[in-house]
C-alpha cells in the first residue's frame, strides 16, 4: 500500500530500449509486473523509440539574412538523441536549401570530423529573394517519420539590407471608414524626388492586393487612400516603393485602421479539466491577431467580483491559481482598450486532478485530489520517462481524498521528462510534460570589459570563462558569431541549449525559443514554458496516429557498375575488372566483384574535396554505370508534405517566377561528363564573398547551358559552345575564364554509353576570411564584411578559460554575439553580447 508520501523505487527487471541495449534499472526494492502490465508500461515505450533517429543535429549558421552572391557559413553538431553525448558512427553530412514548396534548391555534402561539420555554401544570384530553410542530414538523423525531424534553419535572402529608399510617415487620419496616410519618400542621399511610385499591399496567404497608390510630388511627398473595409480581411502589409530607375523595394508597413486590437487567449490545465471546490493552478498564453505571442494585463472577475489579476512576462506566457466553483461566471477585462478572446476551461461537478506541485532539485511531487474517492479506489501505476528512457515506475493505491506522491528525479538528466499515471485497468488517468533540473547547464561569464564604442578597422578583444552549476571550471567548446544586427531575426532566434533541449523534442516550433535559456532568464519561465506544450507534442512519447514513409536509406559509399557490350549488343557484367579513378593527387585503381561493382571509398572523396573525379575503364568495349544512390530525400513527394518546415513566406506580386522553374541543382551523385579541366590560374577580383576567378582550359566535351549560362552545368546535359575568353559561372557559383582550343567545342551526346563518368566529391573547403590590421597599408582595402567573426571548436583550457581577438570592418553600427557553450557529454550554455562600430 502506498501512503500519501511514499517516495516511488525504480523497476528492476531489465529491458531493451532504443539501440536494443538491455539496460537494467538498479532499485532498493523490486517491483513485479504482470504481463499486462509490461504491455502498457513499457512495451509500447520500446517500439516507439525505435521510429525515433539515433542522432539529433545542432544546425547553425553565422547569421539570418543573406544578400545573393555570399557566403553562407555553417556548423553543424551530431548527438546522440538519447544521451546527448558525441556521436561520430556517420561520416558524411548532406545540406539542401529547400524554398517554400519544401523542394531541394541547393544540395551539398561535406565530411564530418570527429561528430562536427564546418563548412560553408555560395549563395548564387539566381536565388531570388525570400524565405528559404536549410536542412541537414545523415545515414543515422532520420529515420522512417520526417515530421519528427528538426535539422533545419531558416534563412532569409535579400537584395539588400539598408533601403535605397526612405520613407516616413507624416500622418494618418480616419475620415470616414477611410485613413488618409500622408508619407514622405526619398532616397538615401536624402534629397527630395518626385513621381516615385507608391503603393501599400496588403497580403493574406497566398492573396495580395493594391489597398492604394500614388506618386510622390516634387517634395517627395505622397498621399495614400485605405478603405477599411478593403484593407481589415488582411494580415500584413507591404509598402512597395519604385524610383526612377525602376529600383523596386518592398518594406513591412504597420497600419492602423483605427480598430481595436484583438487578443486570443488559451487556457491550460494540468488536466482536462477543473473540478469544483479543487484549487489548481492555470497557465495561459496570449497572441495577438497574427498569432504572436504578446503582452497582457487583465483582472479576473468571479461573479462580477474581482478575484485575481493576470499579467504575462516573456512570450506572452502566465499563470494564475484558482478555486473553480460550478454554476459561477468567470470573465476577464483588459486593462487596456483590447478586445479579448477566450474560453475558460470546463468545470465538473465530481472527479480527480493530480497537478504538478514542485520540480526540485532531488523530487517531482505530484498531488492527487479528487471530491469523490469512491470512484478512484485500488491500484494506479506512475512512470516517468526521459528522451524515451524509463527512469522509474511506481505502483500505488488511492487511500485519500488528497494525498501527495513524490518522484525522486536525481538522476535524471536536464530537460524535459513525461510523467503518466494509468489506473489498475491500465487506462490513462494522466499525462504530462515537466522541466527538470533547470539550473544544470553551463555558465559564461564575460573577464573583460567591451569598448562602448569601436572605431571601424579596430580590434576586439575577448575573454569569456565557463563553469558547471557548482561554480568548477570547465574545458568545453566554443561556438561564437559576430554579425551585423540588421542580419538578425529575433523570432527564428535559436541556440544550442533551446535546439536540444526544446526544439529537437518537440513536434510544435516553439516562439523565439532562444531566449528561455539566455543568462538574464529566470530558470521559472523554461517551466512555464513546458506548462502549456500538451504531452503529444513530445516525441518521445507514444504517438500511435504517426506517419510512416519507410525507410530511408541513405548511402555514405558510391557504387558502380562496369560492363561490357556483347556481340549481340546486351550488356553483362565484367566480374573481378578494373577501373581507374583520377583525383588530382593521384591514380587509383578500384576492382570490381562478381557482380561487376565497384566502390569509390569515402576516404578519396574527403582526399580530393571540391574537386570533380574521373572514373574510367581501361578495357575496350566497356562502360561505366554509376548506381542510382539518391540521397537527397526530397525528391518524395511524401517526405515534403509531411516534413516540419515552417516558412515565412515571403510577399510575392505579378512579376515573380516561381524558384523551382527558375533553377535545378545537381544532386550529390549526378554524373557531368567532361573530358579535361585544368587550372591555370586564379585572379583576386572579388564581388562581396564570391569565389576566386578560375581559368580553366580543356578539350572538347565543354558547354554552357541556355537557362542559366552555367558552363558544365550538371542540371543540363547540353548547351552552346563556350566562347574563347569568356566569363561563366561554375556549379559552384565561381567564376571560370574558358581559355580552351578556339577549336570549336561539341557538345556531348548523352544518350551515347561511356566508358567513363565524372562524379562530384565534397564541396570545396574554404577558411572564413578574418583580417588583421595590424599596419595602415592594411586598411587601404575595403572591408564590408557583415559578420565579423565566426568559428567553432574553440577550445577552453583548463581553467574554463578562452582569449580571442577580432577586427571590426568598414560597416557602422551594432553588431550582436552568440556564444554556444557545449561539452562532449550533453551540456550546454549559451551568452550574447553587442558592441557599437562607428
Amino acid at each position: 500500500m502506498m501512503t500519501p508520501n511514499t517516495i516511488f523505487k525504480k523497476y528492476l527487471r531489465p529491458f531493451v530500449f532504443f539501440c536494443l541495449v538491455a539496460i537494467p534499472f538498479l532499485a532498493q526494492t523490486q517491483i513485479h509486473l504482470t504481463e499486462k502490465e509490461e504491455q502498457t508500461l513499457i512495451i509500447p515505450q520500446v517500439k516507439h523509440n525505435q521510429t525515433i533517429p539515433e542522432q539529433s543535429i545542432y544546425l547553425q549558421t553565422d547569421k539570418d539574412i543573406y544578400e545573393t552572391q555570399e557566403n553562407l557559413w555553417f556548423n553543424a553538431i551530431i548527438k546522440n538523441a538519447v544521451t546527448l553525448k558525441n556521436d561520430t558512427n556517420s561520416s558524411i553530412f548532406y545540406l539542401s536549401i529547400i524554398d517554400e514548396n519544401k523542394k531541394p534548391i541547393i544540395n551539398a555534402k561535406y565530411p564530418i570530423i570527429d561528430g562536427q561539420v564546418d563548412g560553408y555554401l555560395f549563395l548564387k544570384e539566381v536565388l531570388q529573394p525570400g524565405f528559404y530553410n536549410l536542412v541537414g542530414y545523415t545515414n543515422r538523423s532520420i529515420r522512417d517519420r520526417s515530421q519528427l525531424y528538426h535539422t533545419t534553419k531558416q534563412i532569409e535572402i535579400k537584395e539588400h539590407i539598408i533601403p535605397k529608399i526612405l520613407y516616413k510617415q507624416q500622418n494618418a487620419l480616419v475620415i470616414n471608414n477611410q485613413t488618409q496616410l500622408d508619407l514622405e519618400v526619398l532616397p538615401r542621399t536624402g534629397l527630395s524626388t518626385k513621381n516615385i511610385k507608391v503603393r501599400l499591399i496588403g497580403t493574406k496567404g497566398n492573396k495580395s492586393t493594391i489597398l492604394g497608390k500614388g506618386n510622390t510630388d516634387q517634395q517627395g511627398n505622397v498621399r495614400l487612400l485605405v478603405n477599411h473595409d478593403e484593407a481589415i480581411p488582411f494580415s500584413n502589409y507591404f509598402l512597395e516603393t519604385i524610383a526612377k530607375q525602376q529600383e523596386k523595394q518592398v518594406d513591412p508597413f504597420q497600419l492602423n485602421l483605427g480598430r481595436e486590437s484583438k487578443k486570443t487567449i488559451k487556457f491550460y490545465t494540468q488536466n482536462s479539466s477543473l473540478i469544483d471546490g479543487i484549487s489548481q493552478t492555470i497557465s495561459f498564453q496570449c497572441h495577438d491577431r497574427n498569432g504572436v505571442p504578446t503582452s497582457l494585463e487583465a483582472i479576473l472577475l468571479e461573479n462580477n467580483k474581482v478575484i485575481d489579476t493576470l499579467k504575462t512576462n516573456l512570450n506572452g506566457l502566465g499563470q494564475f491559481q484558482i478555486t473553480p466553483k460550478l454554476k459561477t461566471q468567470y470573465q476577464l477585462l483588459p486593462r487596456g482598450e483590447e478586445i479579448l478572446d477566450y474560453q475558460f476551461p470546463k468545470i465538473e461537478s465530481k472527479g480527480a486532478i493530480f497537478t504538478v506541485e514542485n520540480v526540485s532539485r532531488q523530487l517531482l511531487e505530484l498531488q492527487f485530489k479528487t471530491n469523490s474517492l469512491k470512484e478512484y479506489k485500488g491500484n494506479f501505476y506512475v512512470r516517468l520517462q526521459s528522451r524515451g528512457f524509463i527512469h522509474y515506475i511506481g505502483k500505488g493505491e488511492f487511500i485519500k481524498t488528497n494525498q501527495r506522491i513524490k518522484i525522486p528525479i536525481g538522476k535524471l538528466p536536464s530537460g524535459i521528462a513525461e510523467v503518466s499515471i494509468v489506473d489498475k485497468e491500465m487506462n490513462s488517468l494522466f499525462n504530462r510534460l515537466v522541466y527538470v533540473h533547470p539550473e544544470q547547464k553551463l555558465y559564461i561569464t564575460q573577464q573583460n570589459s567591451l569598448e562602448n564604442q569601436y572605431y571601424t578597422k579596430s580590434k576586439v578583444r575577448l575573454q569569456l570563462r565557463v563553469t558547471d552549476q557548482r561554480n568548477r571550471p570547465l574545458s568545453a567548446k566554443f561556438n561564437i558569431r559576430v554579425y551585423d544586427h540588421l542580419y538578425n531575426v529575433d523570432h527564428i532566434d535559436r541556440n544550442i541549449a533551446s535546439f536540444y533541449h526544446l526544439e529537437s523534442v518537440l513536434n510544435e516550433p516553439i516562439y523565439n525559443a532562444g531566449t528561455y535559456f539566455l543568462p538574464e532568464a529566470n530558470n521559472d519561465l523554461i517551466v512555464q514554458l513546458v506548462n502549456t506544450i500538451p504531452a503529444k507534442n513530445y516525441i518521445w512519447s507514444i504517438n500511435e496516429q504517426a506517419t510512416n514513409h519507410g525507410k530511408f536509406h541513405i548511402q555514405e559509399t558510391v557504387v558502380g557498375k562496369l560492363m561490357k557490350r556483347t556481340e549481340n549488343g546486351t550488356l553483362v557484367p565484367v566480374a573481378f575488372g578494373e577501373v581507374q579513378l583520377f583525383s588530382p593527387k593521384a591514380i587509383t585503381a578500384l576492382n570490381t566483384d562478381e557482380t561487376g561493382m565497384f566502390k569509390i571509398p569515402k576516404e578519396l572523396l574527403i582526399s580530393s574535396r571540391g574537386e570533380r573525379l574521373f572514373v574510367k575503364s581501361l578495357q575496350p568495349n566497356t562502360i561505366i554505370e554509376l548506381l542510382k544512390n539518391d540521397n537527397t530525400i526530397f525528391n518524395d513527394e511524401a517526405v515534403r508534405n509531411q516534413f516540419p518546415i515552417q516558412l515565412q513566406y515571403a510577399s510575392k506580386n505579378e512579376s515573380t517566377e516561381m524558384l523551382e522553374d527558375q533553377i535545378r541543382y545537381f544532386d550529390i551523385n549526378s554524373i557531368n561528363f567532361l573530358d579535361e579541366v585544368v587550372v591555370k590560374a586564379k585572379h583576386k577580383n572579388r564581388v562581396k564573398d564570391e569565389q576566386d576567378i578560375v581559368e580553366y582550359v580543356g578539350t572538347g566535351g565543354n558547354y554552357v547551358c541556355y537557362e542559366y549560362n552555367v558552363f558544365n552545368c550538371v542540371n543540363h546535359r547540353s548547351g552552346r559552345p563556350p566562347e574563347f575568353g569568356k566569363v561563366y559561372r561554375d556549379n559552384y557559383g565561381r567564376r571560370i575564364v574558358f581559355r580552351a582550343s578556339k577549336a570549336k567545342s561539341v557538345s556531348p551526346n548523352i544518350n551515347k554509353p561511356k566508358d567513363y563518368v565524372i562524379i562530384q566529391s565534397f564541396y570545396p573547403k574554404k577558411n572564413f576570411k578574418q583580417p588583421q590590421y595590424i599596419n595602415q597599408e592594411d586598411e587601404l582595402e575595403l572591408d564590408n564584411r557583415k559578420t565579423l567573426f565566426w568559428e567553432s571548436g574553440i577550445q577552453a583550457d583548463q581553467n574554463g578559460n578562452i582569449d580571442l581577438s577580432f577586427y571590426t570592418s568598414d560597416n557602422r553600427g551594432k553588431y550582436k554575439g552568440i556564444v554556444d557553450v557545449y561539452t562532449d557529454d550533453g551540456q550546454f550554455g549559451v551568452y550574447e553580447f553587442s558592441i557599437n562600430v562607428y
